[in-house]
């Protein structure tokens, strides 16, 4: 073939499957949800009288069917005013504030590490360096500007 050809064969080919619309496994309107079998079908049981099997199987089946689509109802109306309530203006966010493992209330211990921060008091596990001001350091440092001191054991 010559590439003139070729070149015609390609453009009507592109030309013939470009605008191809996007093809849908279902219906526009979604999945009809109409019932797989006429309940009325269940009339024609063998071995069983008409009545029994209409007061029996058909009729209970119609009213399933019937209080099932109210309960349809109900849920699109409450999702529609569900809807409806978060459009409105929000309200702020109430409460406190919360963290995981967090257990500051319950022990001495500011910022998790055993130890407060200079100034604080002292957190769990820590001691109060002598001569008082209520800093946290080693025992036998100096502390508030003093002297150093030996600890006096208890």
């Amino acid at each position: 073939m010559s590439r003139p050809a070729r070149r015609g064969w390609v453009i009507a080919g592109v030309l013939l499957l470009g605008p191809v619309a996007a093809v849908r496994a279902q219906p526009p309107g979604g999945v009809p949800v109409g019932p797989a079998f006429n309940p009325y079908m269940n009339l024609l049981r063998r071995n069983n009288p008409t009545y029994l099997n209409y007061y029996g199987l058909v009729r209970p089946q119609l009213e399933f069917r019937q209080s099932i689509q109210g309960l349809r109802q109900d849920l699109g109306a409450t999702q529609a005013q569900t809807q409806q309530l978060q459009g409105e203006a929000a309200l702020p966010a109430t409460g406190h504030s919360t963290s995981f493992m967090n257990s500051s209330r319950y022990f001495m211990t500011n910022a998790g590490g055993g130890m407060s921060r200079a100034g604080g008091r002292p957190g769990f596990g820590a001691r109060p360096t002598p001569g008082g001001g209520g800093q946290v350091g080693q025992v036998g440092a100096a502390s508030s500007g003093g002297a150093a001191r030996t600890p006096t054991r208890r």
